[in-house]
Parts: structure tokens; sequence; C-alpha cells
């Protein structure tokens, strides 16, 4: 989980315009929600993340195995998001930070899944 910390403070440190065009400078409420999304659905077992920045200020995170994937993205006012996975099963919602934890359980149990497939396991 450390390396997932140390991308999003990089990120946080994006200039607005980081995109060459007008994207927005990434809050730190949205930071702050990406890590109470990552410690939602990562444990000890899970694959380590990539984490991308959005022009809308938002953050999205994403892991990918074996033609399989699961995005994560966190609006800018770190609020609300949306999750989808793809692969044996397919997984969208939407939810609020408030009720995180309860909203992402399928995303949680289908990152075990790819982590144990993959057999590469992320220290938390």
């Amino acid at each position: 989980m450390g390396s997932a910390v140390d991308k999003i403070n990089k990120l946080l440190a994006l200039p607005e315009g980081w995109d060459g065009y007008r994207a927005d400078r990434i809050p730190v409420e949205a930071g702050v929600s990406m890590l109470r999304v990552l410690l939602s659905v990562m444990d000890r077992r899970s694959l380590q993340p990539q984490l991308f920045p959005l022009p809308s200020g938002g953050l999205q995170v994403e892991w990918h195995v074996s033609g399989s994937s699961i995005e994560i993205e966190v609006a800018a006012d770190g609020q609300s998001g949306s999750a989808l996975a793809e692969g044996e099963e397919e997984v969208e919602v939407e939810f609020s930070i408030p009720s995180l934890r309860d909203q992402l359980a399928d995303f949680r149990r289908i990152l075990l899944h790819f982590s144990l497939q993959a057999g590469r396991p992320a220290s938390r």
C-alpha cells in the first residue's frame, strides 16, 4: 500500500494543466477518498494498483489480470465515485464515500480473486 500512497502524493503535486491542456489540479479531498477506497478493497494479498489523474481533478485506480479488469474512479470533490469490474463477471456501481465499504464489497472479493490468480501479492 505504501507505493500507492507515494503515487497519490505525486499526483496531488501535479500543477493545473498537467495534461498540456486545462486539466484541474487534484484536490486533497480526492486523494484522501482514493486512500479510503484502496483501504476498502485491498488487503495484504492484493496486487498493486495503477493510479492515474483525471482531467476533471479526480483519480482513477486500475488492476488488470489476464483480460479482466477493475477500474474505480473518485470524483474531484472526494464525495462520490464509480467502479467497474469486467471479466468472468461484470459489476458496476456508483458509490458515495460515507457508505464506501458496503458498496465496494464485491470489488474487494473480485480483487482478491485477481490477486490470487496472478500469484503476485502486494504488501500492505
